[in-house]
């Protein structure tokens, strides 16, 4: 077996262990290593994570940009997300990186060979700034203030700085400063290879003299002030010495603290606010502050998040800032805070600051996010329901809806990135917590920091595989998770909820080693407000229940098992505990279709052994149920035991295929048992258990999927009133059921592509939107408008064109409500609309269709023995058309009919490509389509034209070595243009009826790597492509005598990571300035404008991050008019659609 098979964590740690050059020696041996080490974010995240000096560890926190969400990770790295990759990140901070440059100076070979080596790793965009990296005058100018150089406990941290001579701190001599005296420092070599200047500056505060008694201090005229009594400006000297500093050092002692935060922070808050007044005097926007925690041997009072919090650190706009915690004794945690600054300071150096605008108009563009279509993820209880907000898991993320009271309407609302791979299970805790675990081996816990702002708040790791159930409880102030992973464990937690503000990891308080098998599904739960329980599912069909043992230590809570449940006759998936009256009812649903009940009732300890003595002196010919009598320990710390009997209540037989999810109802007073099941066999149902029918359990309702080639259901949830269902099936797809006068009825609900959606495109006139997703559907969705205006309700899938056999890969719209699409087969297929899409389209969106109705089929169905879609007029009496029936809505279409009523026929198939398609494109006037397949060679990666008209190939270009990736007609249709993975692009124009080659780029003239993307401005005057190198080049068409090309902006500009998708937005400005939206392979969204004639060619208007744009490669951005508004519409590889709206 080579390295090539071997599961990627294994890859990683292999490679940890090699040097620098042979990665990169690696990488370049092949396609596969190549995109496994430098196509990889993952890699270099694994680098990143093994690098202590990288991390934060608990002693740092940095501040995020305000177009960021607010989150405080532990382990969050010491970066600026907006700008750089981890891949930059390690090579500019990594130990290993600064010893090559460190040898190679010592050497004195830097001004020859260190070149050459930095254009061999860093990107290119870095390379006129190169200097800044090995430069050997490079030096940073920091200041230092704050309480904590002055007291008692923490005043030698000057000291230890100035006096050390180690590999890491190695004070060399002092630096001059301002006339006077004042700025004079100390110069300090950081790691033998940085040069640090450190100022040192003193307040004048009453608090501090306290804490200084005895001890003379400073006079004002030595200019050793930072502040005045009276004034709330530093002092003039300090207000000369800010424009030369890197970065500005706060000093606290936290050591000696035993009061409240509030109380010992006003202090704090009040100098370090008067330092930021001096910054914005003096223009100093963003220089970085860094806090240091101090202590002398202790660990910090208080926590990053609280300190940041207290400080007002979280309202400082776009300023980077960071916490470390700083023990005097050894300095642990200075050598981290310093790499800290250095990165900053090096950022600056090499010009590579924030992305931020210099003009007015360009701050005031926004994206507003107006819709999101993304199905759930294919794992049991990924759906969690409580009040009014929704959870699921949706690929790496976690998506929050909000049910709307005043309709039947649900709203995406924000979506929550954290885990590094599939959410699998997601569930509601308290109002304010919820827990998700993912495939990456990890659980986190997250917390309500605003209304519909969420945080991690404790990662919980442990698990050494997926982790693939939860179960929580909240005891008093304590909540208790247990955790299922497929390594074998059940895992309990203990978190107190009284240290809310107490971020970090997590660990377990007892693990229970299940030797061989696994746990498919937990329940944990307190019985008789004191009595621990955990039910847990093994793969041998048994429930093994776990208790505190009664003949255990007092002072331990572990957990032992204490009784096996048997009765099903395969894998038990799904549990749920109620509480009636003094007893409790445990429902488990089983893979092999039934659902048993089971009874857990108090006993005294008398009772307990009066039944364990009938039990043995029982006859064997007696049938009846036994109760089985088990003893558990209470929470408290004492002997105390208490008994309960284990009965089977009964079985519940009525589902036809595995039953993969079980709910009790909320009850409330005077009501019937009731249970919610769905099952794979399509169906959900309600069981009711009342007095009057003698304990009787019934199925009082039944409804679910009809028809259709659907897998079913994985699981479906109750709202708090029971009045409402929501469940999700095999395919990512939501059911939601309400119950209207004792009758449950469907109605729309939310939904979306369950795999990744490669391609999309805009209706002509910009009505609808299509998409097109590995999940081998292509989707159409549509405003829903309750009148005629011209404001939408809110966008849904209306229609589901097509349902294929292959992975959808393209798609591009026609006129007159056609379309092609292309998937991993050779040929390209096309698509016209039928007049029941039409009807509604005008019923729900409000659309006026001047489209001949009569022209096309009124519905169309896939033939029994066929493949295709065949339209099917009314007046035609084929088989199946009267199967179905096809009815014009009033508001979007549940999932049912999606699937089964809203297909196109399929027109004709085009055949002439030798491999898969790979992209399509059409021209202006829908008289031409584009397609290209996937390519190795130069014959094979030929564009062929064809006519709309006769469905015939009208024209072969070649002009390409490999893969044509994408491409663009022009908008006058003058011109199409190709890029290609051979790292070039070519431009056809148009003469007569045909296209000929007018121009091919230059092999790595501007893009290094392959080419992803292409768009033409409206006007026809630009085009811009973008590549895996991260360089976003702008293209100027000029026609005088002949056509030519040349670049179009002075510098290219380079992102911090591949971009994967370019658009143009509509003509702003009179054309006097481009709008570009860029999409990254780490799923950001970046609208930038473009101004030929401006000093500054380009300007970042706005960044969106995972958690607003999306937390994979985006795949296509595509910018249509919609009324009077201009939306921009993007797919990604995270499952999702989004429609953001732009505002200018």
């Amino acid at each position: 077996m080579g390295l090539e098979c071997l599961p990627l964590e294994i890859f990683y740690h292999i490679l940890s262990h090699l040097p620098l050059s042979s990665i990169y020696q690696l990488g370049a041996t092949c396609r596969h290593f190549h995109a496994k080490i430098h196509q990889n974010e993952s890699f270099w995240r694994f680098k990143v994570n093994h690098q202590n000096h990288l991390l934060f560890a608990v002693e740092g926190g940095e501040g995020p940009s305000s177009d960021l969400d607010l989150s405080f990770t532990p382990t969050g790295l010491i970066r600026d997300p907006s700008l750089l990759g981890y891949k930059e990140l390690y090579l500019l901070c990594s130990h290993e990186f600064q010893e090559v440059l460190k040898g190679l100076r010592k050497a004195e070979v830097h001004r020859e060979y260190l070149p050459r080596l930095l254009r061999s790793i860093v990107p290119k965009s870095w390379w006129n700034n190169l200097q800044s990296f090995y430069d050997p005058n490079f030096s940073v100018r920091c200041a230092l203030f704050g309480p904590g150089i002055e007291s008692p406990n923490t005043k030698y941290l000057v000291h230890k700085m100035i006096k050390s001579h180690t590999n890491l701190f190695d004070a060399t001599g002092f630096v001059t400063g301002l006339p006077g005296g004042f700025g004079s420092g100390v110069q300090i070599d950081f790691r033998k290879m940085y040069q640090i200047h450190l100022i040192c500056l003193y307040t004048n505060s009453e608090r501090v003299r306290e804490c200084q008694s005895g001890i003379q201090r400073l006079k004002a005229g030595n200019n050793m002030l930072i502040a005045s009594e009276t004034s709330e400006m530093p002092h003039e000297s300090v207000l000369q010495l800010l424009p030369s500093l890197d970065c500005i050092f706060f000093a606290l002692d936290t050591s000696k603290y035993e009061a409240n935060l509030e109380e010992e922070a006003q202090f704090w808050k009040s100098e370090l606010e008067i330092m930021l007044k001096g910054l914005k005097f003096c223009d100093k926007k963003n220089l970085p502050i860094l806090v240091l925690s101090c202590s002398n041997g202790d660990e910090g009072r208080f926590s990053v998040s609280e300190l940041a919090e207290s400080l007002g650190l979280l309202t400082l706009p776009s300023r980077p800032w960071a916490v470390f915690n700083v023990n005097i004794a050894n300095m642990d945690g200075m050598t981290k805070a310093l790499d800290w600054v250095l990165y900053h300071a090096h950022k600056k150096k090499a010009n590579l600051e924030y992305h931020q605008l210099n003009s007015t108009k360009s701050k005031a563009m926004k994206l507003e996010q107006i819709y999101v279509a993304a199905g759930c993820n294919r794992f049991l209880k990924c759906l969690s329901w409580r009040k009014d907000l929704l959870l699921y898991g949706s690929c790496n993320s976690v998506v929050l809806v909000k049910k709307l009271s005043k309709s039947d309407d649900f709203e995406v609302l924000k979506s929550f990135v954290a885990h590094s791979d599939d959410v699998r299970c997601v569930s509601w805790m308290t109002d304010d917590i919820f827990v998700s675990t993912s495939s990456d081996s990890t659980a986190i816990v997250w917390k309500r920091l605003a209304d519909f702002s969420f945080v991690p708040w404790k990662i919980l790791k442990g698990h050494a595989s997926s982790v693939t159930a939860c179960s929580g409880y909240q005891h008093e102030s304590t909540l208790w998770i247990a955790t299922a992973s497929g390594d074998s464990s059940v895992k309990m937690w203990k978190i107190d909820l009284n240290m809310m503000k107490e971020d970090g990891e997590e660990t377990s308080c007892q693990t229970i080693d299940l030797k061989s098998g696994f746990a498919l599904e937990v329940k944990f739960h307190v019985l008789d407000g004191n009595v621990p329980l955990l039910v847990v599912a093994r793969d041998n069909s048994k429930l093994q229940v776990y208790g505190r043992d009664p003949k255990g230590k007092v002072e331990s809570n572990d957990l032992t098992l204490i009784h096996n449940l048997s009765g099903h006759d395969n894998w038990i998936v799904s549990l749920d505990l109620i509480q009636v009256q003094d007893d409790y009812l445990l429902a488990s649903g089983s893979q092999d279709s039934f659902i048993r009940v089971w009874r857990l009732s108090p006993r005294t300890e008398a009772q307990a052994k009066m039944v364990q003595k009938s039990v043995k002196d029982s006859k064997d010919e007696e049938i009846k149920m036994k109760e089985e009598i088990v003893g558990m320990k209470c929470f408290s710390e004492t002997k105390e035991t208490k008994y309960f009997a284990i009965i089977l209540e009964t079985v519940l037989a009525g589902h036809e295929d595995k039953v993969q999810s079980v709910q009790w109802r909320p009850r409330f007073e005077d009501q019937s048992l009731t249970l919610l099941s769905c099952s794979m066999d399509k169906t959900v149902i309600v069981w009711t258990s009342s007095p009057d029918l003698g304990e009787i359990w019934e199925q009082s309702a039944r409804f679910g999927e009809v028809g259709g080639n659907t897998l079913g259901f994985m699981g479906c949830q109750y709202d708090d009133n029971a009045e409402q269902i929501l469940g999700y099936s095999f395919t990512g797809s939501f059911h939601y059921w309400a119950n209207v006068n004792a009758e449950w009825k469907p109605f729309k609900t939310i939904g979306g592509h369950f795999g990744p959606v490669e391609d999309l495109d805009w209706e002509r006139n910009g009505r609808y939107l299509v998409s097109t997703s590995l999940d081998q559907t292509t989707r159409l969705h549509a405003p829903y408008r309750v009148s005629n205006t011209s404001e939408a309700v809110s966008w849904h899938e209306l229609a589901r064109p097509q349902v294929h056999g292959y992975d959808l890969t393209c798609i591009t719209m026609l006129p007159n409500h056609r379309f092609a699409s292309g998937a991993e087969e050779k040929i390209v297929r096309t698509f016209e609309t039928t007049r029941t899409f039409l009807a509604n389209l005008r019923s729900i969106s409000k659309e006026t269709i001047q489209e001949n109705e009569n022209m096309v089929p009124r519905m169309a169905l896939v033939p029994s023995l066929g493949l295709s879609n065949k339209g099917v007029n009314a007046d035609e009496n084929e088989g199946d058309s009267n199967s179905i029936t096809y009815d014009v809505f009033e508001t979007p279409p549940t999932e049912e009919t999606l699937y089964q009523q809203t297909l196109w026929p399929e027109v004709y198939k085009l055949y002439g490509h030798g491999y898969e398609i790979f992209c399509l494109a059409s021209n202006a006037q829908g008289t031409l389509i584009a397609s290209a397949c996937k390519a190795s060679k130069a014959e094979h990666a030929e564009v062929i034209l064809w006519s709309v008209d006769s469905w015939e190939i009208a024209q072969r270009l070649s002009g390409h070595d490999l893969t044509v990736t994408q491409m663009a007609f022009s908008p006058n249709d003058q011109y199409l243009l190709t890029v290609s993975r051979d790292r070039t692009w070519c431009l056809f124009g148009k003469s007569g009826e045909t296209y000929t080659k007018i121009q091919r780029s230059k092999d790595k003239a501007v893009h290094q790597r392959l080419i992803w993307s292409c768009s033409w401005s409206e006007d026809s005057k630009f085009f811009a492509t973008c590549s895996r190198d991260k360089k976003l080049a702008m293209w100027k068409l000029e026609e005088d005598k002949e056509v030519r090309v040349s670049l179009g902006c002075r510098e290219v500009q380079s992102l911090q990571d591949s971009i994967t998708a370019v658009a143009f937005a509509p003509n702003l400005e009179g054309g006097q300035k481009y709008v570009v939206a860029c999409g990254l392979e780490n799923g950001s969204i970046m609208l930038i404008s473009f101004d030929p004639k401006a000093d500054k060619e380009w300007n970042v208007v706005k960044h969106l991050g995972p958690n607003d744009a999306h937390h994979k490669t985006v795949k296509r951005l595509k910018f249509a008019r919609h009324g009077d508004s201009i939306i921009l519409a993007s797919c990604s590889a995270d499952h999702s659609v989004k429609l953001f709206k732009l505002i200018m």
